[in-house]
């Protein structure tokens, strides 16, 4: 396809500025959807466009980025919420969960859907801060707001990473949601302030922790250091419960980022990875703890982690209790 001169320094732009383009001209627009038509460009969000090989090998909470800020400097007095300050943030990466971008509002008769945008009434949003060049909520609302507005398990993971990346308490999250205490959703954020762990390493933990409160599990303790009998240094169990009669078992999650995620990898190749593992499951093992394991794909689908927890005699005191988010439905995504 020809190049179009005005069409390359808008993307040009764009990707200086790390977003989408967002053209306001009619003509561009169906320039640009030529474009796509030709398998050159992408929509990753309505109205937005991007080169397709770049946005191809852009990992997922980059992509996400790519679409608040292209929203952000198309809007820059708007502000973004909920899950998409979360985003912002660094609090999450999940992709499919950003089908709308969240705005906070001033005017209650805004407060709803437009098209590909939420509208929430937030009357006091003034105090915003900026981060990865989008205009955000700062993390203590957002944790709020998540922990409010979503399900059990995305809202835990959430603010399990926002304490974490901010070194906020569980119980500064509890103090503001007592501040906070009139607004909508109050019970639910309560009980994700009370019940939140930020002793969980990153978001799959967190997830795997909520579904263990979900299914009546007894709450385990996160990252409960033990001495390896191998070599006499200290080794971590995801999940530990101590039993009435102090016995212990461990659960841990099988996880595929720990061997992916740069974060989690600090510059060792995959062979290193495994075998650093081994290392460490063979500690586990000489401690002669019962060793309950599990994977995401046994998170997800709640019946097989069920099965492992109580197969291994995890105590189960809150089978078929309800919580605050018993029949709760999220409609954020």
């Amino acid at each position: 396809m020809r190049s179009h001169p005005r069409i390359e320094q808008l993307l040009l732009q764009a990707e200086h500025q790390r977003r989408c383009v967002w053209p306001m001209e009619q003509g561009d627009r169906q320039l640009l959807m030529r474009r796509v038509r030709a398998g050159i460009l992408v929509t990753p969000f309505q109205g937005l466009f991007v080169r397709k090989a770049l946005w191809l090998q852009l990992p997922f909470a980059e992509r996400i980025a790519y679409i608040l800020r292209a929203v952000c400097h198309q809007h820059p007095d708007w502000t973004v919420c909920g899950i998409s300050a979360a985003a912002a943030h660094g609090y999450t990466a999940t992709y499919y969960q950003h089908r709308f971008v969240h705005i906070a509002v001033s005017d209650r008769s805004k407060a709803r859907r437009h098209g590909p945008f939420v509208g929430h009434y937030i009357p006091k949003y003034r105090s915003v801060v900026v981060n990865n060049g989008i205009r955000a909520t700062t993390p203590i609302r957002t944790m709020f707001d998540c922990a409010r507005t979503l399900d059990f398990s995305t809202a835990m993971s959430i603010c399990t990473m926002g304490l974490r990346a901010t070194q906020l308490t569980a119980e500064a999250l509890q103090n503001y949601c007592q501040i906070n205490s009139r607004k909508h959703g109050i019970r639910r954020a309560i009980y994700v302030a009370q019940n939140v762990d930020p002793l969980c390493t990153n978001g799959g933990e967190a997830v795997a922790y909520a579904t263990i409160l979900e299914l009546g599990f007894a709450a385990p303790e996160c990252q409960r250091m033990f001495i390896n009998p191998i070599d006499n240094k200290p080794i971590y169990a995801d999940f530990t419960w101590t039993l009435s009669d102090g016995s212990l078992i461990i659960g841990e999650l099988d996880g595929r980022e720990k061997y992916i995620n740069p974060a989690m990898t600090k510059g060792m190749d995959s062979i290193d990875i495994v075998l650093h593992e081994k290392d460490r499951e063979a500690g586990i093992n000489l401690l002669h703890i019962p060793v309950a394991r599990f994977q995401m794909q046994h998170v997800h689908n709640r019946a097989q982690l069920e099965q492992r927890l109580s197969a291994a005699n995890v105590p189960r005191p809150g089978k078929g209790k309800r919580t605050p988010f018993t029949g709760f439905e999220c409609r954020a995504y």
